[in-house]
């Protein structure tokens, strides 16, 4: 047989790669429940939802990431005042 996966064969592996992520307990509850939803999706629904979530999320925790990140901002001194 040559190097390539058969798509059932294919599906085989990721089922059991999730299914051992499932039994990790350092995995999240947010990540469990996805994976487990995910497995009743129509895959073409799946996909598409995967890039959704990708563009959103990505975008979202790399701006909260680079927040972190960033030097501290000094606060304005105020205007003086003359009298």
């Amino acid at each position: 047989m040559s190097g390539r996966m058969t798509p059932q064969e294919r599906l085989a592996q990721a089922d059991e790669r999730i299914d051992w992520l499932l039994a990790q307990p350092g995995t999240s509850d947010w990540l469990k429940a996805c994976l487990r939803s995910a497995r009743s999706h129509q895959p073409v629904q799946l996909l598409n939802d995967l890039e959704l979530l990708d563009l959103l999320l990505r975008e979202r925790a790399s701006a909260l990431v680079d927040g972190l990140l960033a030097p501290a901002v000094p606060a304005r001194e105020p205007p003086c005042s003359t009298v």
